[in-house]
């Protein structure tokens, strides 16, 4: 005779279903906010912080965020990054989220832990920048759109609406986000159903409208300005955005329903289950590659990333497997370079801080206005009105040499390629300036970049 249910069976029940996404929420959580304030700002915290108080961009998502994080918390290092790291634990609590069964819920539990465990997605989700949230939503959008499962039109319409509000919200945190469509658009097509293939192109057809309304203007500029330089740097500046997130999106959506067709027989599942290793794998270690030299413009695509090598780690084929796990190797370490690496950058930034609290009527000289922003993010934690920055140019440098022989203190904020079309003599004049009169040095930079901005401070 079995015995009788007690009002607590549904809730062991659920709780059974459901530890371990708790478990790996407060796993993701505990590693997220440990050292979450103890490094100083970076350079791109401090146009964030800038930027969130005189201008908001045509994508204002992360900056309105910084501006209310500013206004509630203050703006030290752990109140602008308290959102960022909340959105970062909230993606792998989305991500990890039950499947239709067993197999699929396994799937996705292990790349919410391998999400939760990489160094990519650890080291923005402690920035003060808008990538944290760009995944969430994104990973919101995808696993918003229903599969062929979802028969009950009214639900699927539901689910469908849920995925368009969330890449909506994407494409507002980074112009990004519309490489996700082509994904969606390839997932919903291999759908069955014919309305859920409209629903899927009116999807696509929204967002991509959206994005081009919104960002259409950017594409111009953009050509201008990388037209400048060589055609390898014109090619690599869209190459390496637009490849990595269209490759793995798409790979997401046409594996994950192209694997699981029941009209497959067993052969057929074990053929294709090895091409999609091979394939898993090469955009895995392609992905992975442009993440290290970039830094964060494939960050998105992280999580789509850790289920492919989920459903490769997962295979009952032994080269899936062998390929997923030897390429998951290899981004871990890559991305532990790269968090090793940015976090010894970041007191740069504190220094800068104590620096300009000494001198506060220091005269500011910056090449372009990149520094510039830089030097007012930095300045509003310590003066709250920053001077404004004069132009150094050429025809400045006697100026500027003045000044400090005088013996007052002075900044140059500069980007080393500035100085490149400048004659010897002159770039001599300011080494043997910097040697007597140089107080701190102090680069600011994120991975490979190691030219992107100097920061030279001057005093006797």
């Amino acid at each position: 005779m079995q015995p009788l249910p007690t009002a607590t069976d549904p809730h062991r029940a659920l709780w059974s279903r459901n530890s371990g996404l708790v478990w790996l929420v407060l796993l993701a959580a505990a590693l997220r906010f440990a050292t979450l304030g103890r490094w100083s700002l970076w350079i791109d915290e401090a146009f964030t912080l800038h930027d969130a108080h005189d201008y908001v961009p045509s994508y204002p998502f992360g900056y309105v965020m910084t501006r209310w994080a500013v206004a509630l918390f203050g703006d030290s290092e752990f109140a602008l990054r308290l959102l960022p790291c909340l959105f970062g634990v909230a993606t792998i609590a989305v991500l990890g989220l039950p499947g239709a069964n067993e197999q699929e819920t396994a799937r996705w539990r292990l790349a919410a832990l391998l999400l939760a465990l990489s160094p990519w997605h650890l080291f923005w989700s402690q920035s003060a920048r808008y990538y944290a949230p760009l995944t969430f939503f994104m990973v919101v959008a995808a696993r918003a759109i229903p599969t062929r499962r979802v028969t009950d039109s009214d639900r699927r319409l539901r689910r469908w609406g849920l995925a368009v509000a969330a890449g909506g919200l994407a494409l507002i945190c980074h112009p990004s986000a519309a490489f996700f469509l082509p994904g969606a658009l390839v997932y919903s097509w291999s759908l069955i159903d014919r309305r859920a293939r409209l629903y899927g192109l009116g999807f696509v057809l929204a967002g991509g409208a959206f994005a081009l309304y919104r960002y259409g203007y950017l594409v111009p500029i953009h050509l201008q300005y990388k037209g400048q330089g060589s055609p390898l740097q014109f090619v690599t500046s869209f190459g390496f955005l637009a490849g990595p997130l269209m490759l793995s999106v798409a790979a997401f959506g046409l594996i994950r329903t192209l694997v699981t067709r029941d009209a497959l027989s067993r052969d057929e599942r074990a053929r294709m289950e090895i091409c999609f290793g091979v394939l898993s794998g090469l955009i895995f270690l392609a992905v992975s590659f442009w993440l290290f030299v970039t830094g964060y413009h494939a960050i998105a695509a992280l999580p789509f990333l850790m289920l492919l090598a989920a459903r490769g780690a997962l295979s009952t084929q032994r080269w899936p497997r062998r390929i997923l796990v030897a390429a998951l190797i290899l981004e871990q370490l890559m991305g532990l370079g790269l968090y090793h690496r940015s976090s010894g950058m970041r007191p740069r930034y504190r220094e800068a801080v104590q620096v300009m609290a000494e001198w506060p009527e220091a005269v500011v000289y910056a090449t372009r206005d990149e520094p510039v922003a830089y030097y007012r993010g930095t300045g509003r934690r310590v003066l709250r009105d920053s001077p404004d920055a004069r132009p150094f140019e050429r025809d400045s440098l006697d100026e500027f040499i003045g000044i400090v022989e005088s013996g007052r203190p002075a900044w140059l904020l500069i980007h080393p390629d500035d100085l490149h079309g400048w004659p010897k003599s002159e770039q001599a004049r300011l080494m043997v300036l910097t040697e007597g009169h140089l107080r701190a040095s102090l680069p600011n930079h994120l991975g490979p970049k190691e030219l992107s901005l100097r920061v030279y401070a001057f005093h006797h």
